[in-house]
């Protein structure tokens, strides 16, 4: 099946535009490529079709195209591989080609070398991981030795020297907390965020969360309060995780929530799925923040200041954490009328019915 256009035309075109294209029929077959593309794919700009098939083949782009030609739903989309015959890491776009009364007759794919990018990422995330596993033990080490003054362990301590002592053990709490996150991270970016599911009971993870900020929001003057329906299902989910997604979106919920205002925290089930919810009316998120927030060091910045800085790794921690879990997390907002975070979660049913039958969690 040969593409229904000018190949002599459309061959001489792609070979002076400035990127590594290449053209496939209906079939899968190359139809177009030029030397670009050919060095890209194999490390040699001399175009040998037979190999560049078969290379095609061994990566699924060749199934790729001909999916593409047949279902509108894939006619484009992006394909990350690495080369076995030059090393390389190439990205791939494709999209359809339409002729001039608008039928598919092939499909047209760019690509692109992106080893740099990958191997300065890798350099980083390995950067952070060492870094943070560093600091774990002397800022334990410094920890205890505080812990042990503050319990008279050396002798007395009176009042001016507690006080010192109290900042810096709540200090050296705060740098504990930003290593854990940047250990996270960096097990999120390798693909190894730890997931140990358990039977949850869902009306108790949401309580011993909310009760835990009961002092925090009585200092801020906000008003914390958490509402969940009767005869929540138990689930398979991991609690320690879950709880650290809630702590993180209360937390930031009271933090940039004016006195005054309230935050809710709510717990539900709906069509398959537990569902949570945390909503302040405070000062809303930017709607160009909102694409970016769950990235990595994105700062919400809904108002600067002191007390509003932080590492920006807890939303995108948060997002790993519920991604493990099969879920989503998404937020609703608009500036100054607050913020709703919701967090979707299955339930799998198939694995929970027969506790449910057997134990008796009380209220």
């Amino acid at each position: 099946m040969m593409l229904k256009i000018n190949n002599s035309i459309l061959a001489s075109a792609i070979e002076v535009f400035p990127g590594a294209v290449m053209i496939l029929n209906c079939d899968g077959d190359v139809e177009l490529v030029n030397n670009e593309a050919a060095q890209i794919l194999t490390g040699e700009s001399l175009i040998v079709e037979e190999r560049i098939s078969e290379f095609l083949k061994e990566v699924g782009l060749k199934d790729l195209a001909i999916k593409a030609c047949q279902d509108s739903s894939s006619s484009n989309g992006v394909l990350e591989f690495k080369s076995h015959l030059c090393g390389a890491n190439i990205r791939a776009k494709w999209n359809v080609v339409l002729d001039s009364k608008q039928l598919v007759v092939g499909v047209v794919i760019a690509f692109e070398d992106i080893t740099g990018s990958i191997s300065e990422e890798a350099i980083k995330t390995e950067f952070l991981s060492t870094i943070s596993h560093e600091l774990r033990t002397p800022i334990a080490i410094v920890k205890n030795c505080i812990s042990n003054m503050l319990v008279g362990v050396t002798g007395r301590v009176n009042d001016k020297s507690k006080s010192y002592l109290d900042k810096m053990n709540y200090e050296c709490g705060r740098i504990s907390f930003l290593i854990n996150n940047m250990v996270d991270m960096a097990k999120i970016d390798a693909g190894q965020m730890p997931i140990s599911p358990t039977i949850s009971d869902v009306w108790t993870l949401v309580t011993t969360v909310c009760e835990g900020f009961t002092a925090t929001a009585q200092l801020k003057n906000v008003m914390l309060s958490w509402e969940m329906v009767e005869n929540l299902p138990i689930v398979e989910l991991d609690q320690d995780r879950i709880q650290q997604v809630l702590w993180n979106l209360i937390n930031n919920a009271i933090k940039f929530t004016p006195d005054g205002g309230r935050v809710i925290v709510r717990a539900s089930v709906k069509d398959g799925n537990v569902i949570f919810e945390v909503e302040d009316n405070g000062m809303g998120i930017a709607p160009e923040q909102k694409t970016a927030i769950f990235k990595k060091f994105s700062q919400i910045c809904r108002q600067k200041g002191a007390g509003y800085n932080g590492s920006g790794l807890g939303l995108a921690i948060s997002k790993g954490i519920i991604d493990a879990h099969g879920g989503e997390i998404r937020v609703e907002s608009e500036q100054g009328e607050g913020s709703k975070f919701v967090i979707t979660i299955p339930q799998r049913r198939e694995k929970i019915d027969f506790v449910l039958e057997n134990t008796d969690f009380g209220r």
